[in-house]
Order: C-alpha cells, then sequence, then structure tokens
C-alpha cells in the first residue's frame, strides 16, 4: 500500500469540471513525487516529476486566469499575483535540487506542495467561486 502526500476529497471540488481535473492531477503529481522519494528513486525520476509538476502548475494557472479573467473576476490580480509568486518558489526548489540533489530535502518539497495545495484550493480558489455564481446567475 502506498502512502500518499495529499488524499483528494470533496472538500476540494469547485464544481469547475476543468479546475477540478486540474488539481485531482496537481494532487497524483505531488503524491508521485513523494511515492518516488519514499522508494529512493534516482535523480532522473525525480527531475523529471518536478519537471512534469512545474510544467503542469504553469498549465494550470494559465487555464484558471484566463477563467478568472472571461468573468471579469474582480481579485484577478492578487489572484495572478499568487500564482508568479508560487511559480517562482517552485521554480527555486526544482534549482536547488538540480544544483545539489544529494542534499535536497524532498519531502520537505512535498510538505510544501501539500501545505499550498491545500490552502490554495481551499482560501484562495474557493474564493472566486462566489463570482462563478453570481456570473451564472446573470448569463
Amino acid at each position: 500500500r502506498t502512502v500518499t502526500a495529499i488524499e483528494w476529497s470533496e472538500k476540494y471540488r469547485t464544481g469547475l469540471p476543468d479546475i477540478d481535473k486540474d488539481h485531482e492531477r496537481l494532487f497524483a503529481l505531488v503524491n508521485e513525487l513523494h511515492r518516488r522519494a519514499e522508494t529512493g528513486a534516482n535523480e532522473g525520476d525525480l527531475r523529471k516529476v518536478m519537471e512534469d509538476l512545474l510544467e503542469y502548475v504553469a498549465y494550470h494557472f494559465s487555464r484558471e486566469e484566463s477563467l478568472l479573467q472571461s468573468i471579469g473576476y474582480s481579485d484577478f490580480d492578487d489572484h495572478a499575483t499568487a500564482h508568479k509568486a508560487l511559480e517562482k518558489h517552485l521554480t527555486s526548489y526544482v534549482d536547488r535540487f538540480s544544483a545539489d540533489p544529494e542534499s535536497f530535502d524532498t519531502q520537505d518539497f512535498v510538505s510544501f506542495l501539500v501545505d499550498w495545495l491545500d490552502k490554495h484550493i481551499m482560501v484562495v480558489d474557493m474564493a472566486y467561486l462566489k463570482s462563478f455564481q453570481h456570473f451564472r446567475v446573470r448569463v
């Protein structure tokens, strides 16, 4: 039985199918990184999952920001700024891994990702749902 770092549950569901699908994929990537670190995967395997994660985060943020712009979300700038800050943070972790894989603490990175995913979805993403509900009512 594989232990997961973060379990997808209904509490994370936004009701926006594309966003939920993206979030589930991010959970899967974080869990894959956790699993590989726990099973002693080699540097190349860990790097591949980290690169996949960075790539998918960029894709998700772009998709989410397009959606938020399409409804004229009032806190769009703050949301996009939070995305940029996270992308920089993720990139700095991956850069540290690249510079010195032997001393890189992969589980610290996984813990950061779990904490970020939980808080970002439950607080920041849930905040825009009212705007979607309002937008749907107006249409």
